[in-house]
C-alpha cells in the first residue's frame, strides 16, 4: 500500500498506548516502539495518518504513563513536524456483554471494569456502554483534542496536560 498513489484520500490510524497497557491487555500486539516505526514509514510516504490512544486507563500514575507515550512519539516521529497526523484519545469504556466475555476469557484480568464511578450511556443503536463520566478528564494548557491536535514536536508540555478531575 505504501507505493500506491493515494492522492491524500486514505488515512492510516495507529493505536498506541502505555507500555503496561500494551503488555497487560493487548496480548500478542507490537510494542509501542514497533508501532511508531510503522507510523513513521507510512507518514514518510505522504499518507495522512493518526494516533489513537485508547483505551485511556485512569489508574494510579496514568498521567506519567501517557507522558512517556507522548515522549516516545516525539523521540521516534518528532522530525515529521509538517506531516498530516492527528491524535484521538478515548477513555476506557465497555458494554456489559464485553465485560462478561473478557471475564470469561481472562478470569484474572486486572482491567478496571467496575461500574462504580462510571455512567451508563445508551448509544445510537440502542445498546449501552459503561463510560468514564464526562468531566472526569480536563484538558488544559493548550491541549487541542480537535481533529488536528498540536504537533508532538512543539513544547514538551503542550501535549502533557491531561488531568483527572475529582468531583
Amino acid at each position: 500500500m505504501l507505493s500506491l498513489n493515494h492522492q491524500g484520500h486514505t488515512r492510516f490510524r495507529f493505536s498506541i498506548n502505555a507500555k503496561n497497557t500494551i503488555t497487560n491487555f493487548e496480548h500478542g500486539t507490537p510494542s509501542l516502539e514497533e508501532r511508531l516505526k510503522a507510523v513513521k514509514k507510512v507518514i514518510k510516504t505522504g499518507y495522512p495518518s493518526g494516533f489513537i490512544i485508547a483505551p485511556l486507563i485512569l489508574r494510579k500514575g496514568w498521567q506519567q504513563d501517557y507522558r512517556l507515550v507522548l515522549e516516545k512519539v516525539r523521540q521516534i516521529c518528532g522530525d515529521l513536524i509538517d506531516a498530516d497526523f492527528t491524535f484521538e484519545l478515548i477513555t476506557h469504556r465497555f458494554t456489559d456483554r464485553a465485560r462478561d466475555t473478557i471475564r470469561v476469557i481472562f478470569p484474572k484480568t486486572s482491567l478496571p471494569m467496575e461500574a462504580e464511578n462510571r455512567v451508563y450511556k445508551t448509544g445510537q443503536f440502542g445498546y449501552g456502554k459503561i463510560c468514564v463520566p464526562q468531566g472526569n478528564l480536563e484538558y488544559s494548557q493548550g491541549l487541542s483534542l480537535s481533529k488536528h491536535c498540536a504537533s508532538v514536536s512543539q513544547s514538551p508540555y503542550r501535549l502533557f496536560c491531561l488531568k483527572r478531575v475529582r468531583r
